[in-house]
């Protein structure tokens, strides 16, 4: 291998590599470049009238935030100090989602209320007391053979 000491050492010059040089692989990137289409990306007008009114004040603070803007489940389900904590970390720091039971439905309710024995709308208290008298008289440790006091007693601890 001849080296030259005028030009500095290449080693994808004069070499078993010259079929590879560096103008081609720019031009395969430039190549690629080309045939992609420039993704339009939305602009602060557009970004300004899809959020709400908490999310404008959360932002109150941060005059000259341009980050990424929080989902649209934000206005109404994240706290003011989770919207703060977004914008003070720049969209980094985001909320945890809230597993959520589902609530029951009136039906359901009034089966509740007639499993414990109770007219529907019944006190928090009364249907403490009732549950606990019912979960003492049908618990499988009272009634060791009986099958059935174990169901009720299944039934009543849904």
């Amino acid at each position: 291998m001849r080296i030259c000491l005028r030009t500095p050492y290449d080693p994808f010059v004069n070499s078993r590599y010259a079929s590879t040089t560096r103008p081609q692989a720019k031009s395969k990137m430039q190549a690629q470049a080309k045939r992609r289409p420039p993704t339009p990306e939305p602009s602060d007008a557009e970004d300004q009238e899809n959020i709400g009114p908490r999310i404008r004040k959360a932002m109150e603070p941060f005059p000259s935030y341009g980050g990424e803007m929080p989902p649209p489940e934000a206005e109404s389900t994240w706290s003011d100090q989770e919207l703060y904590n977004y914008f003070f970390s720049s969209g980094f720091i985001k909320p945890k989602k809230k597993a959520s039971k589902p609530k029951p439905t009136p039906q359901q309710m009034e089966q509740y209320y007639r499993t414990l024995n109770l007219r529907p709308g019944a006190k928090a208290a009364a249907v403490k007391k009732a549950y606990r008298q019912l979960a003492l008289r049908f618990h499988p440790d009272k009634n060791h053979d009986s099958t059935e006091a174990k169901l009720k007693f299944q039934e009543i601890t849904e």
